[in-house]
């Protein structure tokens, strides 16, 4: 499965749509944003599972401004790990 934010950027939108095309072996969990595109990280959290493989999330949106905390994120990814997730 794959984790990505739902961020108004066409190319990522377009990698995540292609990953779960309907001859696709992948999953896509789209994680909502709020109005100014920022991601919850419990709803990070609470996405992954098991069958995690990709958390995918762009770091600086150019359209929006809007940065992501990818050491928190990776700090949750990491967690998760350790946990068998």
């Amino acid at each position: 499965m794959v984790c990505a934010a739902d961020v108004p950027c066409q190319r990522h939108r377009t990698i995540c749509h292609n990953l779960s095309g309907p001859h696709s072996i992948y999953q896509v969990t789209y994680l909502p944003v709020d109005r100014d595109g920022v991601l919850k990280l419990a709803d990070l959290e609470n996405a992954i599972t098991d069958d995690t493989a990709v958390v995918s999330l762009i770091w600086a949106n150019n359209e929006t401004g809007v940065l992501f905390s990818m050491k928190e994120v990776a700090e949750i990814r990491s967690y998760a790990v350790g946990r068998g997730w």
